[in-house]
C-alpha cells in the first residue's frame, strides 16, 4: 500500500512538473514557460491529456482509499486547465477547446460543460469519489451548514443522470465509472446514515446498485477485467449492507446482495492481494 501510494505521488509530481495540467491553457505565464516541447501532432497531444487525467484518477483513488491528503488540495495551487480527455483522436480531436481554463474547478462549481467522453466521465466520477471521501475530514455539523454536502450530492446526482445506460457491450471503464459514482454516494451519505433519512436511503440504494452492476457485468472471473478500485467499492457496499442484514433478519434481498459481493471478493482475493486484505477485514466484521 505504501509503495503504491508513493508511486502515485511521484507520478502526480512528474505530471505537474511537466505542466501537463496546463495543456491548451489560456494562462499567459504558463504558455510562455512551457517545460515540454509542443506536441508533434494531435496524437501526441491527446496522449499528454490522457496521461494527466490517468494520473489524477490514480491519485484520486489512493486519496480516497487511504484517507490521505486530498489530491484536490495539491492542485489548488496549480489550477487544472487541461481539457477533459477524449475517446477518439480521429473523431473527437476537433471538439477539444482551442483555449482551456479552470477545467477541474468549473466542474466542481457545477459548470461541467459538454465533455461526456467515456474517459471524461470516468475522470469526473473519480474526482467526486475523492471529494466525497475527503469532505468528512472536518466537523459533520459544519459540513451540513456550509452547503458543501448538498452541493456535492447534487454533483453526484447530475453526473449520474447523464451516464449512458449499461448494455451488453459496455466497456470495463464504463462499469467502473458507474460503480465509482455509487461509491461516492456511499462515502458522502454513510456518515449520516443514522441521522438523515435521505442519507440512509441513498446509501442503501447505492450499495444495492453496486451489487446489481456486479451481477450483470461479471458472471465469472474471466468476464471482467478487474480494476483494483472495485475491491474498495465492493468493500464499501458490504460495509453498508452488513449491519442492515444483521438487524433486519429475514430481508432476503439485502442478504442476497451481500452474499453476492462477498462471493466475488473471495474469487478475486485469490488473484489480487488488495482484495485479500479487504476480504479479511470484512470477515472480522461479520
Amino acid at each position: 500500500m505504501l509503495e503504491g501510494n508513493h508511486h502515485a505521488d511521484v507520478a502526480l509530481s512528474l505530471a505537474l512538473g511537466s505542466q501537463l495540467q496546463r495543456i491548451r491553457s489560456t494562462n499567459a505565464f504558463h504558455v510562455s514557460n512551457q517545460v515540454l516541447a509542443p506536441p508533434a501532432d494531435p496524437i501526441e497531444e491527446t496522449e499528454r491529456i490522457d496521461a494527466f487525467w490517468t494520473v489524477l484518477v490514480l491519485n484520486n483513488n489512493w486519496s480516497a482509499i487511504q484517507a490521505s491528503q486530498s489530491t484536490y488540495s495539491t492542485l489548488q495551487n496549480s489550477a487544472v486547465d487541461t481539457p477533459w480527455p477524449i475517446d477518439s483522436v480521429h473523431q473527437e480531436y476537433i471538439m477539444l477547446p482551442v483555449a482551456s481554463r479552470t477545467t477541474l474547478q468549473d466542474f466542481l462549481d457545477g459548470r461541467s460543460g459538454n465533455a461526456i467522453s467515456e474517459k471524461a466521465l470516468h475522470a469526473k466520477s473519480s474526482v467526486l469519489f475523492e471529494r466525497a471521501s475527503s469532505i468528512h475530514n472536518g466537523d459533520k455539523r459544519s459540513i451540513l451548514q456550509s452547503g458543501a454536502f448538498t452541493h456535492l450530492d447534487s454533483l453526484i446526482d447530475s453526473l449520474q443522470s447523464i451516464l449512458p445506460s449499461l448494455g451488453g457491450t459496455s466497456s470495463d471503464r464504463h462499469i467502473v465509472t458507474q460503480m465509482l459514482l455509487y461509491a461516492a454516494m456511499i462515502k458522502l451519505h454513510r456518515p449520516f446514515f443514522h441521522e438523515i433519512e435521505r442519507s440512509y436511503h441513498k446509501s442503501l440504494f447505492a450499495a444495492q446498485a453496486i451489487a446489481r452492476l456486479t451481477r450483470s457485468s461479471a458472471v465469472n472471473t474471466n468476464q471482467l477485467h478487474i480494476n483494483p478500485i472495485i475491491g474498495v467499492i465492493w468493500t464499501l457496499a458490504c460495509e453498508t449492507l452488513m449491519p442492515l442484514v444483521i438487524s433486519q433478519t429475514g430481508n432476503n434481498e439485502l442478504a442476497t446482495s451481500l452474499d453476492l459481493l462477498l462471493s466475488y471478493m473471495k474469487r478475486f482475493s485469490e488473484l489480487n492481494p488488495l482484495f485479500m486484505v479487504a476480504r479479511t477485514d470484512l470477515r472480522k466484521q461479520i
